[in-house]
């Protein structure tokens, strides 16, 4: 018995691509020696405080707080009207985490700007019905994740 013969390989031809792609001209995408585009002015320095009453300042939440779910009668009740989720979900922006922020509205150094400036554009009777602390974390997740979702279904539903 003999051992089976070697094939020789076939050279591969390769096929000439449908298309020409010409020279890329330096000014498409800019030359690599192409100093960098000047930086704009550079923002004012704002801390978080302040940061954070221009947010409660911004008419806009208040009016956005409207799109929110109101309270239901059906299943757990709400602890903190509507605009308190709604700064709750504005700040975490602010202070980096939902943790962060809950820990941030169980002070009343914070939690107190929040009720001035409910006071300021919704009324005393909406500043009074904050609690005296903020939403802690786990009702925030309640209400992000089983309030929200279910309102904008139910939203979507509903013909124009």
């Amino acid at each position: 018995m003999t051992s089976p013969k070697k094939r020789t390989r076939r050279e591969r031809t390769q096929k000439a691509p449908a298309y020409v792609m010409g020279a890329i001209p330096d000014d498409t995408f800019g030359a690599a020696t192409d100093p960098p585009p000047p930086k704009g002015p550079e923002a004012p320095p704002l801390t978080v405080s302040k940061r954070f009453k221009y947010l409660l300042d911004n008419p806009d939440l208040y009016t956005a707080v409207s799109a929110f779910p109101s309270p239901s009668r059906v299943g757990r009740p709400a602890v903190h009207p509507p605009i308190a989720y709604l700064v709750f979900l504005c700040a975490i922006s602010l202070f980096g985490s939902a943790r962060a922020t809950a820990s941030h509205f169980e002070e009343e150094q914070w939690w107190d700007v929040v009720r001035q400036g409910v006071r300021t554009h919704m009324g005393d009777e909406a500043a009074d019905a904050l609690r005296s602390t903020g939403p802690t974390r786990s009702q925030w997740n309640y209400f992000f994740h089983m309030i929200l979702p279910h309102e904008a279904q139910a939203r979507l539903r509903k013909p124009a």
